[in-house]
């Protein structure tokens, strides 16, 4: 899932689970998030409202099953031209990009209750859905693999699961919950609430140790930033980081203070509104995109949902990498809209 040096894109993607429409996809220009070379960033004069801006028409819909709660998780493949969708329903949605079409894919080989971590594997490695948690000893396995270069012609792979201890529901554990995940080439790392990190490299899950990714949710790994580094988003405050994934426990060698989200001036935000999945994009050039979903309005009953976007850009500076330039924009969702999800491309 490593980064290819030079390759960058001008539009960043993502998802709204809307609740009358299913899924929807957006593409945002980048110039809306990053200024030009010569461009300053000023703050806005305390006191004025943020601008809340409309969202562009969706490039793309994505309906869910009737009559049954289907949730279907994302993720971006071959470089971007490829948008990859699976329901916990064990369908696979397979989306072109660049022509529209959508078609479907294999179909899982079992149920994923909850949701599924959607994780491609750099170097053309194919693609993995894991669970985000466990089940019972014997129950659907806790990872698929497709096999990149078939076209999906030999369907899902159910891979042995990792030790009971990680991924079972036992008397004596709660419920294992995945708190975060970073695939660097072949090999995916994977951590639990109170059960530490394992990795998995073709069929062969290793425990790493008791510790567990300082980050929450999907990692990225871009090398063309340094070797072994992974970035992520603070499960506590919400600021980006970067941690080395070569180091046991990885050692968190940059967190941004600036890239902490903070509420939209002139709304009223309602208490606990930033929900809890941001997502991260990297968009090539040093280059990222956050994405969280906020909440705004003055009571519980009348919240609408708003897409809070944020624009980093970090170069590196001698031996060290140092944050350049960042901008918010805040998009009105629509009035049935649930989440929204920065999807990243993986650039190899």
């Amino acid at each position: 899932m490593g980064a290819a040096a030079g390759v960058q894109y001008h539009h960043v993607l993502f998802v709204v689970e809307d609740g009358l429409h299913g899924y929807l996809l957006y593409k945002i220009d980048l110039k809306d998030l990053f200024c030009s070379a010569s461009a300053t960033v000023h703050a806005r004069p305390r006191g004025h409202a943020t601008e809340m801006r409309r969202l562009p028409a969706p490039v793309a819909q994505f309906k869910t099953l009737p009559d049954v709660p289907e949730r279907i998780d994302f993720a971006l493949a071959g470089g971007g031209s490829t948008l990859i969708g699976l329901s916990n329903w064990r369908r696979t949605i397979v989306h072109n990009t660049a022509s529209g079409a959508s078609s479907a894919g294999p179909e899982l080989r079992d149920d994923k209750p909850g949701s599924t971590f959607v994780v491609p594997l750099g170097g053309g490695h194919g693609l993995l859905a894991l669970r985000r948690r466990g089940g019972l000893p014997g129950e659907a396995p806790f990872a698929e693999a497709l096999p990149a270069g078939d076209d999906g012609a030999g369907g899902w792979l159910a891979l042995p699961d990792p030790p009971p201890e990680f991924c079972c529901l036992m008397r004596s554990m709660p419920g294992c919950h995945v708190t975060a995940c970073v695939a660097a080439g072949p090999r995916v790392w994977v951590s639990a609430a109170g059960r530490g990190t394992y990795s998995l490299e073709g069929t062969s899950w290793r425990q790493e140790g008791g510790w567990e990714l300082p980050f929450h949710g999907r990692g990225l790994s871009v090398p063309e930033l340094g070797a072994g580094l992974c970035f992520g988003l603070c499960p506590r405050t919400g600021r980006l980081l970067a941690c080395d994934i070569n180091q046991t426990p990885p050692e968190v060698r940059y967190a941004w203070d600036e890239t902490t989200p903070r509420w939209p001036e002139g709304h009223k935000v309602v208490a606990a509104s930033r929900y809890p999945d941001g997502s991260l994009a990297y968009l090539g050039d040093g280059k990222f995109c956050i994405a969280w979903t906020i909440g705004i309005g003055g009571h519980r009953s009348t919240v609408r949902r708003a897409v809070y976007l944020m624009g980093v850009k970090v170069k590196t500076s001698g031996d060290r990498l140092r944050m350049k330039q960042h901008k918010v924009c805040f998009y009105k969702m629509p009035t049935n809209a649930r989440m929204a999800y920065a999807l990243h491309a993986d650039l190899n």
